[in-house]
């Protein structure tokens, strides 16, 4: 793994003092495999398909003796959602664990969390208010929650009776997970340009006994409750929709996915060898027809970031267009 690592101040390397060098460890092991098959042969008649399927687990080996003597490891990003850190999964997922809505207060709640002596952290057993800074002094290295997909694959199709033709192409990832970061967004109401979920009008707490997924509506997550839980006289911060990450809008990202679909007509041509035109193909194709996901965002395909290790959904990334094409491919 290439790492920044200290060096002296003596060295002249201004700013960071850091350089970067080639001495993390991290170990990727797993299965693959592929088909390629013809399952059916007739006189007008064929079926292939085709198809792979991988798995893939990784661990931090080690990083730099200092990362590793403190157990802090990396942190990349701001706001921090990820860990790298010896002993874990390249980028698990680190931030304060939602733990409900409090029924009586319509206050967000986490899980109190103590940070070991190694870095590794663990649940005290209380549940505590969603504060600001509750939320920062608690984050939780989530077990086994990474971005990067255990299982991977795809498999395609492909039948030729006589002059027709028809393909087809699915891929399909799981054991991963996705922060939502447009979903945070859409469930804060702030000044500015944002938009808001039909949600907030459904789903969020509005009077003591209410048992829901979202805590009480307020302008900027700033409720009249202090750190304890206690009514205050001036409002008090919990969480922002871009600098408080927590486990609330993560979500798991497994998806399968027909990516592509064509049916396609090879058109007779009469005439002899010495005609100019040899052959028309005529199809009708589209990519991302169809998706199969509990995950709540517009797309689960989501693009791994290599800085930080993490797949984030933002509010101003578009998601993969659904295309249909109709075509003629000439052969001369």
């Amino acid at each position: 793994m290439l790492l920044k690592a200290a060096v002296p101040l003596s060295s002249g390397i201004q700013e960071s003092n850091s350089i970067w060098q080639n001495i993390g460890d991290m170990k990727n092991y797993g299965l693959e495999f592929d088909i390629d098959a013809l399952i059916l042969s007739r006189r007008d008649f064929e079926w292939r398909v085709g198809g792979n399927f991988a798995t893939n687990r990784n661990k931090v080996l080690a990083l730099t003796p200092e990362l590793d003597r403190t157990g802090a490891g990396i942190q990349p990003g701001d706001p921090v959602r990820e860990i790298i850190k010896t002993g874990l999964p390249l980028g698990n997922w680190y931030m304060a664990e939602y733990a409900g809505v409090d029924t009586q207060k319509g206050i967000p709640l986490i899980y109190e969390v103590q940070t070991l002596e190694d870095g590794t952290t663990r649940h005290t057993g209380r549940i505590i208010p969603g504060t600001t800074t509750a939320q920062t002094a608690n984050r939780m290295i989530l077990p086994g929650k990474t971005s990067i997909p255990k299982i991977t694959g795809g498999f395609n199709t492909k039948h030729n009776y006589k002059d027709f033709s028809m393909s087809m192409f699915w891929n399909f990832a799981a054991g991963h997970y996705i922060y939502n970061r447009l979903r945070q967004s859409l469930m804060t109401p702030n000044t500015g340009l944002l938009t808001l979920s039909k949600e907030i009008l459904t789903d969020t707490w509005r009077k003591p006994g209410d048992n829901t997924k979202y805590p009480m509506t307020v302008y900027g997550n700033s409720y009249y409750f202090d750190g304890e839980g206690n009514p205050s006289d001036v409002q008090v911060q919990y969480g922002s929709e871009n600098q408080t990450p927590n486990s609330l809008y993560l979500e798991k990202g497994d998806y399968f996915r027909l990516k592509s679909l064509q049916f396609g007509y090879n058109v007779p041509v009469k005439g002899g060898s010495g005609k100019t035109l040899k052959g028309v193909y005529v199809y009708l194709s589209g990519t991302n027809l169809l998706t199969f996901t509990k995950f709540s965002g517009y797309d689960p395909e989501v693009t791994i970031n290599d800085g930080s290790i993490s797949s984030v959904v933002f509010a101003l990334e578009m998601p993969q267009s659904r295309v249909f094409s109709l075509g003629i491919s000439a052969k001369f």
